[in-house]
């Protein structure tokens, strides 16, 4: 598998969204749960990922 695509933060950022809104569809609040903490988890990562690179184009 390419991790290129999981080191890029604005892919991640869409693929939060989308994991985000995917509840939406259903009614079911366990999904609507672990959905959401998982794409925050990513949006978190996401942010890290793009705080390194400023630090490493900086230095």
């Amino acid at each position: 598998m390419n991790t290129t695509f999981l080191k890029n933060p604005l892919a991640l950022i869409v693929i939060a969204t989308v994991l985000a809104l995917i509840p939406l569809l259903f009614d079911n609040e366990n999904i609507l749960v672990i959905l959401r903490l998982l794409s925050f988890a990513i949006i978190f990562y996401a942010i890290h990922l793009f705080v390194g690179q400023k630090r490493k184009v900086s230095k």
